[in-house]
């Protein structure tokens, strides 16, 4: 590619629960890997999961009073950082993404970024994003008309990676 990418773009990938957005991200990450692009990717859920080992010592950290604590290996860093409720990805990019290519959300539909929805036929529902102007793509596994939007097979990653490195070399963007 000619153009450099301005830095990070957000891409989110959007649609019903069930409909294959982690697998579509999980499939495409290793064609836009190969092209070379630093990849982040941020997940919405509306679980409380946890997030440290209690007992180990980041977790005293916390325990303690610390408002982030970090936890460095000779390769992976984890970091355990309190946020304000409804903390948005707006928010965590600039402050953590800033050296990344590419942003891949999954999930936070209503976020303002180019989405991708996710959508089956077997679904039976209207797209989740079709009043969204944001909507740059449908992946689906069924043909589906929205007034001249891309459709990409759903199961075509290579197909869907080449639409994403397109996209991020645009002007539309």
């Amino acid at each position: 590619m000619n153009k450099p990418f301005r830095q990070p773009a957000v891409l989110g990938i959007v649609g019903y629960s069930g409909a294959g957005k982690t697998t579509l991200i999980e499939s495409v990450l290793p064609h836009l890997v190969a092209a070379g692009l630093q990849i982040a990717t941020l997940k919405h859920t509306h679980h409380t999961i946890p997030l440290d080992i209690p007992g180990k010592d980041s977790w005293r950290h916390k325990q303690a009073g610390a408002a982030m604590s970090m936890l460095l290996t000779t390769s992976q860093l984890q970091i355990i950082q309190d946020v304000v409720p409804q903390t948005g990805p707006e928010n965590l990019i600039p402050a953590y993404c800033a050296d990344m290519d590419l942003v891949l959300i999954e999930g936070f539909t209503h976020m303002v970024c180019a989405k991708i929805e996710v959508w089956r036929g077997e679904c039976a529902k209207s797209l989740r994003c079709a009043d969204d102007p944001e909507l740059i793509a449908i992946a689906s596994d069924t043909p589906y008309d929205m007034n001249g939007l891309p459709v990409l097979p759903l199961n075509d990653s290579a197909g869907i990676a080449r639409f994403i490195l397109h996209w991020l070399a645009s002007d539309d963007r």
